[in-house]
């Protein structure tokens, strides 16, 4: 008994887990599951399994197929269920078709290792025994649901088969009402869920849609209704199966509307408090609230709360929210846009009332007109770009308002003193230029055309400006013309009349030009004119002034500082220079003068910072001459004769030089010489020693021994030639190259004392030329 009830346990757990319907969602984006494709239920889970109310997606969320599916009566159902005791694990199987019935029990009893496998006969009276105990107890454990569906199974489970007498009638029976049971316990959890779905639905007609359903949709939610009713009504499992799920798709779909029209419609209850608020009362609004606000309103009343069709109340109020949407979002851009539109009209019309009343009709008019206009729109996006060219324009205008006040601020500031100055100061300008312009200035006040007058404006400033400019360097020319030509004239009247007359008084001429000038171009070119040529001749006085002092004081100087050390220099340089002088202060021509004395200044300061340089070349060449004269006149005379005692001889004529610049470089020249051969004597007297040194050793080696006589005699003749040529070489350099081959020739000749001189004897015997002979000591 314990095993059979446990078996059919087991069996009516798994049956209902396997059997139970599980929701199933698919997805155009799989991953992302945010595109919803399908909608439906399926056993355990099984997609291809289909149960209750399928629905088929497009990607824009329209419902494309909608169907109700059941389960096939041929279908099969398998389960296995599992019951585990203390040390061990039995596993029970059972298959059941509707072909079959319960056709056998397959049982594995596994003890650790060992595996026991057991099938069983067809049921009997215990196993009908709990199914009667099962049916009972569900019953009494008060769940409604079970109650209503089992009430007749449970009648006639005691009534046909608890009383029947033949085991076959009883095993027929038994298997029918465990397949009855089977089924009921298999599809009531769906039954559940489906019932809990319409209850919510009932909740939510009382409550969340309470406000909207009262509001028409009788015909829609009646139909509703009736299914509802009819539905809690049957107390069969097959009809409660299937008209719950007609019923669940009809609220899924009924449901997803109401959703939608309970947030259309409290969508529209703040767009009527929105648009009522905030443009009902605005006075700038009023046109667009007339002709457009209060059209939308009034279809919320008229058309939106008296539809009775679902559908069509939707698609009105979706219709409604739309329209009023433009108005909503975009009324702070638009009140923005409308107070910038009204602050620069009142402000930029102000400003030209207020300084130009009764000026430029055109442009007032235009702008006025666009602002009429702009007021008058209904349309968003019209209203929105006339703003812009309402504000843009109102801009322009404000820019040129600057522009016009600020010309006439200067022409009632800056113009009057100008025009007095010149009508006062300079009337021959005035009447040429000045009195043809003030009369341009009172036709451009009388201008009525915004950019004529503007454009004007700009030209008369420019003008008036220039002429404004002018004035301080007019008053200045004048002031400093003035006073410069006094004082010119008067230092040249008495320094040097001779140039006054000559060149100053013939050109005093351009002076009253200047003052006659007419106009404003030529009085400024004609100022800068004498300005620049009384400015000039003052500067050149004051040269003149300076050169005189100057060229006197360095003649002096210069002829106290050579008469003594180089009086060639005073007598000849600095003698011509004074005649020139005495030249120079008979002129009267100005700029040959100052050219002149420029010249002078320039000979006369040359001389002068040449004295100190004369002076140390010609100490130097006197402290130095001596050691050079007194190392060459002794060693290498032809030298001393051919360089030094001519250098002697320049130095000699240094007192008869005629200027500065020849002395200086003859000086020069002369010191560059003598501190050349200076510094050649050392290596030159070196040389010298060392040939002395060698002709020594060659008379010690061949001189006395007479068997080396001849070479001693060949070799002297070579020795005696080139000796001789070296010391009558005429520079230094000449007769350092002589010296290296004469060292050379005695170095090679005593080298030949080492070796056997027996065969030397005999190349020499018969040679009688120098050159013979020099070519068989240098191979």
């Amino acid at each position: 008994m314990k095993g059979n009830v446990l078996f059919l346990l087991l069996t009516l757990l798994h049956l209902q887990a396997l059997t139970q319907v599980v929701k199933v969602n698919t997805y155009y984006d799989p991953g992302a599951n945010t595109i919803p494709r399908e909608s439906f239920s399926a056993m355990g889970g099984d997609t291809a399994s289909k149960q209750g109310l399928y629905r088929l997606f497009s990607r824009e969320g329209l419902i494309l197929e909608e169907a109700g599916y059941q389960r096939d009566e041929n279908g099969l159902i398998r389960l296995i269920g599992q019951y585990k005791e203390t040390g061990e694990q039995l596993i029970l199987q059972f298959s059941y078709d509707y072909n079959t019935k319960f056709n056998y029990l397959l049982c594995e009893r596994r003890y650790l290792n060992n595996v026991e496998k057991i099938r069983s006969l067809p049921f009997s009276q215990p196993v009908t025994d709990s199914l009667n105990r099962l049916l009972f107890r569900m019953k009494t454990e008060g769940d409604s649901l079970t109650a209503r569906y089992l009430t007749r199974h449970d009648q006639n489970i005691k009534r046909v088969y608890l009383n029947g007498e033949k085991i076959e009638s009883l095993l027929a029976q038994g298997d029918y009402y465990l397949y009855k049971v089977a089924t009921l316990i298999a599809d009531f959890p769906v039954l559940r869920e489906n019932e809990k779905r319409i209850s919510r639905f009932q909740e939510k007609i009382n409550s969340k849609y309470a406000s909207i359903t009262t509001k028409g949709l009788q015909g829609d939610m009646a139909d509703l209704s009736g299914g509802i009713s009819a539905y809690f009504a049957g107390d069969s499992v097959e009809d409660g199966y299937y008209r719950g799920f007609l019923l669940i798709g009809k609220i899924s779909k009924m449901e997803s509307l109401l959703d939608e029209l309970a947030l259309t419609d409290n969508l529209l209850k703040k767009d009527q408090q929105f648009l009522t608020d905030h443009y009902s009362g605005n006075s700038r609004f009023q046109v667009l609230y007339k002709k457009r606000i209060i059209p939308i309103l009034d279809s919320i009343s008229a058309y939106y709360e008296t539809q009775n069709a679902l559908d069509q109340k939707l698609l009105t109020g979706r219709t409604i929210h739309k329209n009023a949407a433009p108005f909503i979002a975009r009324f702070g851009e638009l009140a923005s846009r409308d107070s910038l539109v009204k602050q620069d009209f009142d402000r930029v019309t102000g400003k030209y009332n207020e300084t130009f009343p009764s000026k430029f009709p055109k442009e007032m008019n235009q702008v006025k007109g666009l602002y009429s206009q702009y007021d008058s729109l209904t349309n968003l996006e019209a209203k929105f770009k006339a703003a812009e060219v309402l504000v843009k324009k109102l801009k322009g205008l404000g820019v040129d308002y600057e522009t016009l006040a600020s010309q006439s601020s200067f022409f009632k500031d800056k113009y009057p003193p100008v025009i007095d100055y010149y009508k006062n100061q300079q009337p021959n300008i005035y009447f040429k230029e000045l009195d043809p312009l003030e009369k341009k200035v009172t036709e451009y006040q009388s201008e009525n055309n915004l950019g004529n007058r503007i454009i004007q404006g700009k030209d008369l400033i420019e003008k008036v400006s220039y002429l404004s400019a002018s004035i301080d360097t007019l008053k200045w020319y004048g002031i400093e013309t003035q006073t410069m030509l006094v004082m010119v004239k008067n230092k040249y009247k008495e320094n040097y009349r001779k140039i006054y007359v000559a060149e100053i008084e013939p050109k005093e001429f351009i002076y009253d030009d200047y003052k006659s000038a007419v106009t404003i171009s030529s009085k400024l070119k004609k100022g800068k004119e004498v300005y620049r040529w009384l400015k000039k001749l003052n500067d050149q006085y004051e040269e003149l002034q300076k050169q005189l002092v100057m060229t006197d004081s360095l003649l002096k100087l210069n002829m106290n500082l050579y008469w003594k050390k180089f009086s060639n220099i005073k007598d000849y340089e600095i003698t011509e220079i004074r005649k020139s002088f005495t030249t120079y202060k008979s002129l009267d021509m100005l700029e040959a003068r100052i050219q002149l004395g420029r010249s002078m200044l320039e000979e006369l300061g040359f001389i002068r910072i040449s004295f100190d340089t004369l002076v140390k070349l010609d100490t130097l060449m006197n402290n130095l001459y001596p050691i050079v004269r007194k190392q060459y006149r002794v060693d290498f005379d032809i030298i001393f004769k051919e360089k030094i005692l001519v250098l002697r001889d320049k130095m000699n004529d240094l007192s008869a030089a005629p200027n500065v610049q020849m002395m200086l470089q003859t000086d020069r020249e002369i010191l560059e010489k003598l501190n050349l051969l200076n510094s050649q004597y050392p290596a030159l007297k070196k040389q010298l020693e060392e040939i002395q040194a060698e002709i020594k050793r060659f008379n010690e080696l061949f001189g006395d021994d007479k068997s080396k006589r001849i070479i001693f005699r060949k070799a002297t003749r070579v020795i005696d030639q080139d000796n001789d040529k070296y010391i009558h070489g005429k520079d230094v350099e000449v007769c350092t190259e002589r010296g290296k081959d004469l060292l050379h020739l005695l170095k090679t000749i005593n080298d030949y004392a080492k070796d056997d001189t027996e065969w030397l004897t005999k190349q020499l015997e018969n040679l009688m030329t120098e050159e013979e002979i020099r070519k068989v000591f240098i191979k």
